[in-house]
């Protein structure tokens, strides 16, 4: 059983004591995939590590069959069936600019993703490759578009599914993730950008619609909140540290391996594509942690309790005979 424990103001952000978790999604999002950016594309050992997997040997052909055949399944249709499907449960809720609002994270993912893709620049830091890898490739647009449909049929379901929601969307956006990896579309930081660029954008429409549609805070039950933390928030955020660490680690012994060698050791290209799978999989199952506690008990765009019209006065019934005055009778 949930109970009501905070409700928005109609308008505005000041004092609004439900946009914080939002309003540091926002921030936290954007200052990790500038951080993401700068390390892996401007720094000469993020370039040659994520180079490595480009210019070597990496997974056999079936495998590279399948990750291109899961890729593929990312297109116009797939964005247009998630806009559809969030659509369609914010008008079965009765809560329309919720659905609006969901369908945003993902168009405005894909399209921040595309955009970004062609403003950002990649300097030539690595030495040890060809001018061909030199144009920029983050963030991931399949991988935006998988962790932006994470978030919002998240955003976009009833408090009871979302747990569920959240976890069978992330690991099909992990897969995404680490497909683009292992065909050698794009590298492992583009697909980390792309997740944290549609929690940036996730977080960003969660902000706009608690301040200009009314929404609310209920209390979890004992029950809700052992299975809210223990069956999604430390599942998620034990893969999330544990991949981010592995990867970092990973990563580490690639390059301690790379050395100054011209072309690649087999040894430090497997140890480069694991610590990029480990990476993209641990984008995923962040951003579903961290927007797991953004929405946590959060009702958007709670419809406005119908309007009570008190009943009309209506003159009593006239009376069947004339009132009797005794007085006429003295």
């Amino acid at each position: 059983m949930t109970v009501l424990v905070e409700t928005t103001p109609d308008r505005g952000l000041g004092g609004h004591p439900l946009t914080v978790r939002a309003v540091w999604g926002v921030v936290a999002g954007v200052a990790a995939a500038v951080s993401v950016y700068l390390v892996a594309v401007w720094t000469s050992a993020g370039q040659r590590l994520e180079n490595v997997p480009l210019v070597g040997r990496t997974s056999g052909a079936g495998e590279r069959a399948a990750a291109s055949h899961a890729m593929e399944s990312v297109t116009v249709l797939t964005l247009g069936l998630a806009v559809g499907l969030a659509l369609t449960i914010g008008l079965l809720r009765g809560r329309m600019a919720l659905g609006v609002g969901s369908a945003t994270v993902v168009v405005g993912s894909a399209g921040l993703a595309e955009g970004l893709r062609f403003l950002l620049d990649r300097p030539h830091l690595d030495s040890a490759a060809g001018r061909d890898l030199d144009p920029n490739s983050l963030p991931s647009g399949q991988a935006a578009v998988a962790t932006a449909i994470c978030c919002a049929l998240t955003m976009v379901v009833p408090q009871r599914h979302r747990i569920t929601t959240a976890l069978l969307s992330a690991c099909w956006a992990a897969g995404m993730g680490a497909s683009t990896v292992t065909t050698r579309w794009h590298r492992a930081s583009d697909a980390l950008a792309a997740d944290l660029l549609a929690l940036t954008v996730a977080c960003g429409v969660v902000v706009a619609l608690l301040v200009r549609r009314p929404s609310a805070r209920v209390a979890l039950s004992r029950r809700e909140r052992i299975m809210w933390n223990s069956v999604a928030l430390a599942p998620l955020g034990i893969v999330a540290l544990g991949a981010l660490v592995l990867g970092a680690g990973l990563g580490v012994a690639a390059l301690e391996v790379l050395g100054d060698t011209g072309t690649p050791p087999s040894s430090a290209v497997t140890l480069a594509l694991g610590a990029g799978h480990s990476l993209a999989i641990s984008g995923a199952a962040l951003v579903a942690f961290a927007f797991l506690l953004v929405v946590e008990g959060l009702e958007l765009d709670v419809p406005a309790p119908a309007a009570s019209h008190p009943s009309p006065a209506f003159p009593p019934p006239p009376l069947p005979f004339p009132p009797l005055h005794p007085e006429n009778y003295l």
